[in-house]
């Protein structure tokens, strides 16, 4: 996600964000929380 991010910041992309960059982002965002430290602690309880 922070990828993603950086590149519109730096407009290093060839066009406006699209609802599936949005998705992919969402995805990557859940997928980093599924395996936070936090998460897998939580998992364990």
């Amino acid at each position: 996600m922070p990828k993603r991010t950086r590149f519109w910041s730096e407009g290093n992309v060839s066009g406006p964000a699209t609802s599936v960059d949005f998705d992919e982002m969402l995805e990557e965002a859940r997928q980093e929380l599924k395996y936070s430290p936090r998460a897998i602690l939580n998992q364990k309880l």
